[in-house]
C-alpha cells in the first residue's frame, strides 16, 4: 500500500490551523469563555502539529512562529484558568453555602486579575495577524502538499512511530513521580508529557485503526486527573500567599477553601494512582508501543 504522507499531513496541519482561526473572532468579543478554552487547545494541538511534522516544513521562522503562538497560548492559558477558578469557587459557595462573603471577594480580585489578561490575550492575537504568522502558517502548509514523497505504509507507520515514541518517552521519564504526591512540579511536568503523547497521537490517528482510540481515552483521562491536581495545588498556594493581605475574620474563611482544595487534590490522586497502577497491570504502555508500530 502507498501512503502519500504529504498529503496526509497537509490535512491534519490545515484542520489545525482551521481549528484556532475559527475561534479567534470569539476570543475577541471576549463573552463566551468556551471559545477561549476551544482556542487553546487548537493552539496546543497546532504548535504540536508543527513539531511533529516539522521535516516536512521547509520556512526558516516555524520556530519563531511557535514561540509567538506559545506567548499566546500562554495568556490564554492563564485566563482560561481563572475563569475555571471562578466557576469552582462559584459551585463551592453554592454547595457548601459557607463563607460566601469573602468566596465573592476572592473572585472579585480574580475577574479584576482575567480582565487585565484580556487586554494582553489581544494584543497577542493582534501581534500574530499584524506578523503575518497564521497566514504564514498556511503557506507553508500549502507547500507540503507539494511534496512528491509516496511511501509504503509500513514506511509511514515508522515515521509516526518515531514522533509518537519520542512523546512516550518523555511520558515514561515521569513515571518515579507517581508515588510522590509532594512533587508538585514534576505532576505538572508529567501532565504535559501526557497532553503532547495525546496530541501527537491524534496527529497520526489517520494511519491506525479503530482501537487506537481506547489509548486515546486512556491518556485524556490521565491528562483530566493531573490537570486537577495541578489546579488544586495551584489555588490552595494561591490562597495562602493572599491569606496575609486579608482581613482577620476571613482567615478562617481563607482556612475552610484551602482545606477543601487540598482534600480535592488528596481525592483525585488517589484516583490518579489507582488509574495508573491499572494501565500498568494491563500492560498498556507496552500494548501502546506494539500499536503504534503497526
Amino acid at each position: 500500500m502507498k501512503v502519500p504522507l504529504p498529503k496526509v499531513i497537509q490535512k491534519v496541519l490545515q484542520e489545525c490551523l482551521d481549528n484556532f482561526n475559527e475561534q479567534k473572532t470569539g476570543v475577541r468579543a471576549g463573552r463566551d469563555v468556551e471559545f477561549l478554552h476551544e482556542i487553546r487547545v487548537a493552539g496546543r494541538r497546532l504548535i504540536n502539529a508543527l513539531w511533529a511534522f516539522s521535516s516536512f516544513l521547509t520556512d526558516q521562522d516555524v520556530e519563531i512562529w511557535q514561540k509567538l503562538i506559545k506567548r499566546f497560548n500562554r495568556y490564554v492559558g492563564e485566563a482560561r484558568d481563572i475563569d475555571v477558578q471562578v466557576e469552582f469557587l462559584k459551585d463551592f459557595k453554592k454547595k457548601y453555602k459557607a463563607d460566601e462573603e469573602f468566596v465573592d471577594v476572592v473572585i472579585s480580585g480574580l475577574q479584576k486579575k482575567r480582565s487585565k489578561l484580556q487586554a494582553k490575550i489581544m494584543s497577542s492575537l493582534n501581534e500574530l495577524e499584524d506578523k503575518k504568522v497564521l497566514a504564514s502558517v498556511g503557506h507553508e502548509i500549502r507547500g507540503v502538499g507539494q511534496h512528491p514523497l509516496v511511501c509504503t505504509g509500513s514506511e509511514a507507520y515508522r515515521f509516526a512511530e518515531l514522533k509518537i515514541s519520542a512523546r512516550l518517552k518523555e511520558l515514561i521519564a515521569f513515571k518515579k513521580y507517581v508515588d510522590r504526591p509532594e512533587c508538585v512540579h514534576e505532576l505538572h511536568m508529567m501532565r504535559n508529557a501526557v497532553r503532547n503523547l495525546r496530541y501527537t497521537m491524534e496527529a497520526f490517528a489517520g494511519l491506525y485503526p479503530k482501537n487506537y482510540q481506547e489509548f486515546l481515552t486512556a491518556l485524556q483521562k490521565l491528562q483530566g486527573f493531573l490537570g486537577k491536581i495541578h489546579d488544586m495545588d495551584v489555588w490552595a498556594q494561591e490562597l495562602s500567599k493572599s491569606a496575609h493581605r486579608i482581613k482577620a475574620h476571613d482567615h478562617k474563611a481563607a482556612g475552610h477553601l484551602i482545606g477543601h482544595c487540598k482534600k480535592e487534590r488528596i481525592k483525585t490522586y488517589k484516583a490518579f494512582v489507582l488509574f495508573w497502577e491499572r494501565c500498568q497491570k494491563d500492560h498498556f504502555w507496552k500494548k501502546l508501543g506494539l500499536a503504534i508500530a503497526g
